[in-house]
């Protein structure tokens, strides 16, 4: 459906922009959509996808979430066994004092 709002506006003579920094998205090109509007993918990632509280870089796929801080799953790891998490075992890690996380059997 994307695709074909595109093609029909841009044989309507329109210009497909990004409506976060105005430049013309490609008819090949990818975007995201922000309350129903075009996003380019530049935009999308460095104004509209969360980032890690930790490297403060754009979080793709799944992130680690607690107490409205966003983590990369690589970024955080067990203060007692010192191995990284990794996605797909949150119902693993605890946390220890607010800001402690441990995996549930260390």
């Amino acid at each position: 459906k994307q695709w074909y709002q595109r093609r029909v506006a841009i044989t309507a003579g329109e210009c497909f922009t990004c409506s976060s920094c105005g430049r013309t998205i490609d008819i090949k090109e990818s975007f995201n959509k922000v309350n129903e509007k075009p996003v380019c993918t530049g935009c999308n990632t460095n104004k509209f996808t969360a980032r890690c509280d930790d490297c403060t870089l754009p979080i793709s796929g799944q992130r680690l979430i607690y107490q409205d801080k966003n983590y990369h799953f690589a970024c955080k790891s067990c203060n007692k066994c010192s191995a990284p998490f990794e996605e797909g075992e949150v119902e693993r890690i605890k946390v220890l004092e607010g800001r402690i996380f441990v995996h549930d059997n260390c």
